[in-house]
């Protein structure tokens, strides 16, 4: 008996401390896919979604915000000072805090490659700075057509009716900076809002 007595503060003290460490993922955004992992801490995170290497390829990799589902980046990633992807046995992430890099579990990080258009892409598409391609085409009352694509795979993200929310419009006929379904943001401070 005296032995649980003695046990049982310190498995309370340690249950309190390794507890207050732990992160869970939030609540998964409706944009990002189900095959996205959450990693992170208790100060936040992201969800990763990479395709393993087979063959030394790079590995096609979108990071999305965690609370909004916004796409961080798209692209080709590899082993930092490496042209290599990794296998799926080594895809167990450790953290993506900027977006850039996607930290694993073996010491390592992943980092994305200069973009190669994917061939499902149109070649009318702009790529943004979050590895999202644009493809918009103006219509009547400031209104644009667009269609996003991902970089990592030219899977199709999203089409839709946007707004030029810029004045002067002219400002809406510039390449993308970043790219995501609810808004585009232009190179030259102009803005494009999806028409809900």
């Amino acid at each position: 008996m005296n032995l649980i007595r003695n046990f049982f503060p310190f498995a309370v003290c340690f249950l309190l401390l390794t507890g207050c460490n732990n992160a869970h993922a939030p609540s998964r955004p409706e944009e990002v896919p189900h095959l996205a992992v959450w990693t992170g801490g208790v100060d936040g995170g992201a969800f990763v979604d990479c395709s393993p290497s087979h063959n030394g390829e790079p590995n096609p990799c979108t990071v999305y915000n965690d609370r909004t589902g916004r796409v961080y980046q798209s692209g080709r990633f590899v082993v930092e000072g490496t042209r290599r992807g990794v296998t799926a046995d080594k895809l167990r992430y450790d953290g993506a805090p900027d977006g850039m890099r996607i930290f694993l579990k073996e010491r390592v990080a992943l980092i994305p490659l200069s973009p190669e258009r994917p061939s499902a892409v149109p070649e009318t598409a702009s790529l943004g700075e979050n590895g999202v391609y644009a493809d918009c085409h103006a219509g009547d009352n400031n209104l644009y057509t667009c269609s996003l694509y991902l970089a990592a795979t030219g899977e199709h993200l999203f089409s839709g009716s946007y707004r030029c929310a810029s004045l002067p419009a002219v400002h809406c006929a510039d390449r993308p900076k970043y790219a995501n379904r609810d808004e585009i943001s232009l190179k030259n401070a102009g803005l494009l809002k999806v028409v809900r």
